[in-house]
Formats: structure tokens, C-alpha cells, sequence
């Protein structure tokens, strides 16, 4: 199996659509991972990221609740990782 420790640097543009799709708000994301430490105990090659998102205010009295669907690869030097992810994000003030 993939051992590995990545590091991630990732970026969103936040697509003006909200008009739209009844006010929910839509971004793009994506960006490059490279295993610092993997598989035997040596650094990795670079994999990345992709997704697409919305946030959308549920009328929880919380916020915006965030929804992604994305694709991603990690890399060390002797195993590879693919898959598509789903996440579900909820700001908290403290």
C-alpha cells in the first residue's frame, strides 16, 4: 500500500454564478502534491488535484455548507494512488 506524507499547494478560482444557479456560489480547485517522505523512506514524484464545488447556505443557521467532487493522484516512488473524492465542508466561528 502507499505510505506517504505529501505536501499540497492548491489554488481556487471562484466562478461568478451565483446569479445563476439561485444563489449557491461554484469554484474550480486544484494543484500539485509531492510526497516529502513515502514508500521506504524516500521522497515521492508529483501527482495533483482537480475538483469542482458549491457553497450553499442550507438555512441551518450555520453558513455556507460546502460540496466537492474531485480527482486526485499521489505519487511515491514505488506506488501509485488515484481516485475520485467527495467532501462536505462546514465553516465554524469560534
Amino acid at each position: 500500500g502507499l505510505k506517504a506524507v505529501p505536501l499540497f499547494a492548491d489554488g481556487v478560482i471562484n466562478l461568478p454564478t451565483a446569479d445563476m444557479m439561485g444563489g449557491m456560489k461554484t469554484y474550480l480547485a486544484g494543484g500539485l502534491n509531492y510526497v516529502v517522505s513515502g514508500n521506504g523512506s524516500t521522497s515521492g514524484k508529483i501527482g495533483g488535484e482537480i475538483s469542482a464545488g458549491l457553497k450553499a447556505d442550507l438555512g441551518l443557521g450555520l453558513g455556507e455548507t460546502g460540496f466537492e467532487l474531485g480527482y486526485s493522484v499521489v505519487r511515491s516512488n514505488t506506488v501509485t494512488a488515484k481516485g475520485i473524492s467527495l467532501s462536505v465542508s462546514q465553516p465554524i466561528s469560534l
